[in-house]
């Protein structure tokens, strides 16, 4: 498995969640609302469940609304984070010089 992280990732998984965060508590409104023809065809525990869901449908809603957007929030404060961090490291490399950061540079000086 292979993780990438980079702004650009981070960009568009935003994008992505943001669509979903929109999308998601109005299927659930869609899926009540679609549910009311319904309304007095179970009995027992799918009335039971029925009923919760009618009763409680736009909470859920808002709930998951809720939710995504908490997940949105942590996923735009990692982009800023990871933007931030990537300009600190960028300022602390003095200009064209990557020896320090090669790892055969430190071989080279022990074997001469």
């Amino acid at each position: 498995m292979k993780f990438a992280m980079g702004t650009e990732n981070l960009t568009q998984l935003a994008k992505q969640t943001a669509g979903a965060h929109d999308d998601l508590g109005e299927l659930v409104r869609l899926l009540a609302r679609a549910g009311e023809p319904l309304d007095g065809a179970f009995t027992g525990a799918a009335r039971k469940a029925y009923d919760h869901f009618a009763a409680h449908g736009e909470a859920m809603a808002r709930e998951l609304n809720d939710s995504l957007a908490a997940v949105l929030a942590g996923i735009t404060e990692m982009e800023r984070s990871f933007t931030e961090r990537e300009s600190d490291m960028m300022d602390d490399v003095p200009a064209g010089n990557f020896d320090a950061s090669r790892f055969s540079a430190s071989r080279r000086g022990a074997d001469q």
